[in-house]
C-alpha cells in the first residue's frame, strides 16, 4: 500500500527538490534535452519518486538515488524517441511503384520530379556560381591558387589536413586560405541571392 506524507515529512520532500533542482539541470544538459518540456517532466517525476522511495537506513545520500532514477527515465525517453525517428525515416524511404511497375523509393520520386522551369532555374545558378567561383579562383596565384585547386579536385570533400599534406603548407593556413576564397564567393554572390 503507498505510504501517505503529510505536514512535516512533505515539507521535507518538497525541501529535498528545491536541493536537487541544479542535479536535474545538470543530468538534462548531459543528456542535451535541457530545452525539452517533456524530458524536463520526466525528469522532476523521477526526482519525485527518488524522493518518495529514499531511505536514509540504507546509508546513501539522496543524490545517489535522484541520479539512477532520473538517467534510468531519460534512457528510456531517448531510446522511445530514437524508435520513432527511425519509424519516420522507414515511412519516408518505403518502396512507391510507378506506372512501368518500377520499384523507387519514396524520396527519389520526390527528387525526380522537376518542372522545366526548375531545371532551367537550377541552369542558370549553376552557370552563375561557376562564373564567379572561375573569376574568384583567377585572382588567386601561388599556394592559394594551389590549396583551392586541390580542394576542387576533391569535390570540395577533402580535409584540410589532406590539402596541406599535398601543397606542403601547415593546416592553419589551408583553414585560412579556403574560409577566406568561402567569405569572397559570398560577397560576390549576395546581389544574386541574398536581399
Amino acid at each position: 500500500m503507498a505510504r501517505r506524507y503529510w505536514g512535516e515529512e512533505m515539507d521535507k520532500i518538497d525541501c529535498l527538490i528545491q536541493q536537487n533542482i541544479v542535479l536535474i539541470k545538470d543530468i538534462l544538459k548531459q543528456y542535451s534535452l535541457f530545452n525539452d518540456p517533456e524530458a524536463e517532466s520526466i525528469a522532476y517525476e523521477s526526482l519525485w519518486k527518488a524522493l518518495v522511495d529514499y531511505d536514509a537506513d540504507l546509508g546513501y545520500k539522496p543524490s545517489t538515488l535522484i541520479t539512477v532514477y532520473v538517467k534510468r527515465a531519460l534512457g528510456c525517453y531517448l531510446r522511445t524517441l530514437n524508435k520513432q525517428r527511425q519509424l519516420e525515416v522507414v515511412s519516408y524511404n518505403n518502396i512507391a511503384y510507378t506506372d512501368d511497375s518500377v520499384g523507387h523509393e519514396f524520396l527519389e520520386l520526390l527528387t525526380s520530379y522537376e518542372t522545366a522551369e526548375t531545371v532551367v532555374m537550377k541552369d542558370i545558378t549553376n552557370k552563375r556560381v561557376r562564373e564567379v567561383y572561375t573569376a574568384q579562383f583567377n585572382k588567386l596565384c601561388g599556394k592559394k591558387k594551389a590549396i583551392i585547386k586541390v580542394w576542387e579536385t576533391s569535390g570540395f570533400t577533402c580535409t584540410n589536413k589532406v590539402i596541406a599534406a599535398a601543397t606542403h603548407v601547415s593546416q592553419p593556413y589551408v583553414n585560412q586560405v579556403v574560409a577566406m576564397f568561402k567569405q569572397m564567393l559570398r560577397e560576390n554572390l549576395k546581389e544574386d541571392y541574398y536581399e
